[in-house]
């Protein structure tokens, strides 16, 4: 705003007037899209096109356009309810559960994976997945894991970008292929598997493992829930919520890292009590 004092007649002010008055539409409304969600969220992403707009024709374009993150708009009408699928995982619970964001930029549709006659329902078995998944193609070599698993390799490796120094777990240097298998055959091994390599009992301790993050993480996300109201600084929720997303979003509830999971959390807490 401050870039268009004096400005009224250039084209950027129209554009952030136009931002503004989207914006005002859904602020006013007062229901937080309630009414209408997907016409608060189309004219929303209007409202941050036109921002985008404005700062690119004042050459103030940031490396982040506002306009990114917003929920995919399905060809079926699947968003019409299902209105944060594509969008941040911070605020989607479905892109907590599952990646959706990252097939739909493939330009795939809803229907691709799930059934549009029996709602609710995958159009294929799970073990179909690999039908698409681990398949050798001219865009993918798929003994890269990581090409796709940034967050597993990060977690196993100990390499998350926020670290101030690497904190790799106990199979850090181990290949994914020694406990998934080889593409297209890939698994996802169970404890009981553990004890082929490792002593008898591991199996016990891993799930134990599992057991204990996956407590962990719930109780955090119910703190993290009721921070703000307890007046906890916006720094110290956003150190917590990347710490927590890290470990939600590895997906293997400590499998790969079990000490940089327990550490993460540690941090969680540790800025979820500060006042």
């Amino acid at each position: 705003r401050a870039a268009l004092e004096g400005k009224d007649s250039d084209p950027a002010a129209q554009l952030f007037r136009d931002a503004e008055r989207n914006y005002l539409l859904v602020a006013l409304d007062g229901s937080k899209g309630a009414h209408n969600v997907t016409y608060a969220l189309d004219a929303l992403r209007v409202a941050a096109e036109r921002v985008d707009g404005a700062r690119a024709a004042l050459s103030l374009a940031s490396e982040t356009p506002v306009a990114s993150g917003f929920p995919a708009r399905t060809t079926e009408g699947c968003s019409e309810c299902h209105a944060g699928t594509g969008g941040s995982a911070s605020f989607s619970r479905a892109e907590q559960a599952f990646p959706h964001a990252s097939h739909l930029a493939q330009g795939m549709d809803c229907s691709k994976c799930h059934s549009t006659t029996e709602h609710g329902k995958p159009a294929f078995p799970r073990s179909e997945c690999a039908t698409c998944h681990h398949q050798e193609s001219e865009k993918f070599d798929v003994s890269e894991c990581s090409n796709c698993h940034t967050a597993q390799d990060g977690m196993l490796r100990g390499s998350l970008a926020f670290l101030a120094e690497p904190k790799p777990g106990t199979m850090g240097e181990m290949d994914c292929y020694e406990c998934h298998g080889e593409a297209p055959d890939i698994v996802k091994p169970k404890p009981q598997t553990c004890v082929l390599c490792h002593e008898a009992g591991y199996d016990k301790m891993f799930a134990d493992w599992q057991a204990e993050i996956g407590k962990e993480l719930a109780r955090l996300e119910r703190e993290l829930a009721t921070a703000a109201a307890r007046g906890v600084a916006p720094e110290a929720i956003a150190k917590a919520r990347t710490a927590l997303e890290s470990v939600r979003a590895d997906g293997s509830v400590g499998a790969h890292n079990y000490e940089l999971a327990k550490f993460l959390l540690g941090e969680a807490q540790h800025a979820l009590a500060s006042d």
